[in-house]
């Protein structure tokens, strides 16, 4: 609520230590330019102590605070409201209501699934994106080296090549995926 009233985080650090430090004992700066109801219920949202922030005992206290008090949630629920604003777009792939810092980043794309055998995909349903990192270890071949804790021996290398066919994927107990 914060970041959307405000445009930024409330805490911010030069990394990610000091950035928690901050959260976990600085102090709760508003803008004035805040309605008081605004002010009040981010306060109230970002309480340390998590019994004690509005909502804790449900959704219901959020929805009842004053700052929602012209709020008609049976409409919200029911997608019955018009947005305040509707953005005239030129195309369905227009992206000229973004900021410009997004829409200038060259993108990395997802993998194609193509690449991936039926049930390789299977462990990803229901995501929209891996990192290019888990496919490649997917597709690299794993080396184990056998060794005897009890006897010294001369190690042994053997290859596995990558999971092609839901047989070939097991869990932890030897039993196919």
């Amino acid at each position: 609520m914060y970041d959307m009233l405000i445009g930024q985080p409330p805490f911010t650090g030069d990394n990610r230590t000091k950035t928690i430090e901050k959260i976990l004992k600085g102090k709760l700066m508003l803008p004035a330019y805040l309605t008081q109801d605004a002010r009040e219920l981010i306060r109230r949202l970002m309480k340390r102590s998590e019994t004690q922030r509005l909502g804790a005992t449900g959704a219901a206290a959020v929805r009842s605070h004053a700052f929602f008090k012209h709020v008609h949630w049976d409409d919200v629920f029911a997608r019955r409201l018009e947005p305040p604003i509707k953005p005239r777009l030129a195309s369905e792939d227009d992206v000229s209501q973004f900021d410009t810092r997004f829409t200038l980043q060259t993108p990395i794309d997802s993998p194609d699934e193509s690449t991936l055998s039926e049930s390789a995909n299977l462990m990803f349903q229901g995501f929209t994106y891996v990192a290019p990192s888990v496919m490649d270890e997917i597709h690299k071949p794993r080396v184990i080296t056998a060794r005897s804790p009890r006897r010294p021996r001369p190690h042994h290398a053997f290859t596995i090549p990558p999971a092609h066919a839901q047989e070939d994927l097991m869990d932890v107990q030897g039993l196919p995926i």
